[in-house]
């Protein structure tokens, strides 16, 4: 008997509250032309306790994208990592991650309708190869896992595989999932479907230190060269300090890193850097350094360094 346990049960609950969009189109009169990018990316993560090193990992991807569109807008978007290797220091976290790098692999497999105002992702236009791709996974997977003798790493692996079942049929923990990937939060913006304008404005952001909780920040962009078909622009974001609750903080970091770093909490931070590259005779993005510095002044630190680059197909 199958060590594991799998559910598919159609969930409900609402995570995202996308603004409405109507778009009236005449759908028979509409052609679709399709246009091919590959990309490949390189991140770094450093975790530092008291300036030490205590976890790092590299990460090495490529995904394939098409974009669908009429003459008038976006109609979709394909996305397929076609590639995801991870190396993780201390090793013997490497079986979990390794597990989290098939999962990516089936879910970054689907296409996705863009918001037609700001280009950010509005829904789930279709799955099917990714629920293609899950059915297949789940029957190798306990294959793949074999080797494994605890039954509190089984117990594990099944929550994890549940949990991920969850996931995948409902769109909302989906985008959710996808809005905490750099990958689409780069592919995805008002580039995609207009103009750019440079205006500063505020943007959630995802914690790596503090459960994942959504951290406001306040960002300035400028354009630095401009050139025929291309454009040039930094990115910056600050911490939205009033909007955080900085004795929930203190609660997490003494329970979560104050027994291994032994200080007590000085303050939080977090930073955030982009230089990109635009396109703008193809609105798409070329190439993007993204710089993520998060921390508890000189007690811990969580640096991200992400590079995108256009390839050839």
């Amino acid at each position: 008997m199958s060590r594991f346990k799998f559910f598919e049960e159609e969930k409900n609950g609402s995570i995202l509250t996308p603004e409405q969009e109507i778009i009236e189109q005449s759908a028979d009169s509409q052609d679709i032309s399709l246009k091919k990018y590959r990309y490949r990316v390189q991140q770094v993560i450093i975790t530092k306790f008291n300036g030490e090193i205590v976890s790092s990992g590299s990460t090495k991807q490529e995904y394939l994208i098409g974009i669908n569109s009429t003459s008038q807008f976006v109609k979709y978007v394909d996305v397929e990592l076609i590639e995801n290797v991870i190396q993780f220091e201390p090793a013997q976290l490497q079986t979990a991650i390794g597990l989290l790098c098939d999962v990516d692999i089936v879910k970054c497999n689907v296409s996705i309708n863009p918001n037609q105002q700001s280009g950010k992702m509005y829904n789930i236009g279709d799955k099917s190869r990714m629920l293609t791709a899950w059915g297949n996974y789940k029957r190798d997977v306990t294959k793949k896992f074999s080797f494994l003798k605890s039954d509190e790493e089984w117990a594990n692996i099944n929550l994890f595989i549940e949990s991920v079942e969850k996931q995948i049929h409902d769109d909302n923990l989906l985008l959710v999932d996808y809005e905490s990937k750099i990958f689409f939060d780069l592919i995805f913006d008002k580039y995609l479907v207009s103009k750019e304008d440079f205006k500063p404005f505020t943007k959630y952001y995802i914690s790596n230190l503090f459960d994942h909780r959504l951290l406001l920040l306040n960002m300035e962009q400028s354009v630095i060269q401009h050139s025929p078909g291309f454009m040039q622009v930094k990115q910056t974001g600050t911490l939205n300090k009033n909007d955080i609750n900085e004795n929930d903080l203190i609660a997490i970091y003494n329970d979560k890193y104050k027994p291994y770093v032994g200080y007590s909490y000085t303050g939080y931070d977090y930073k955030f850097s982009n230089d990109y590259t635009l396109n703008t005779a193809e609105n798409i993005i070329e190439k993007a350094n993204v710089l993520i510095i998060e921390e508890i002044k000189n007690n811990v630190q969580i640096t991200v360094n992400y590079e995108l680059k256009l390839v050839d197909l």
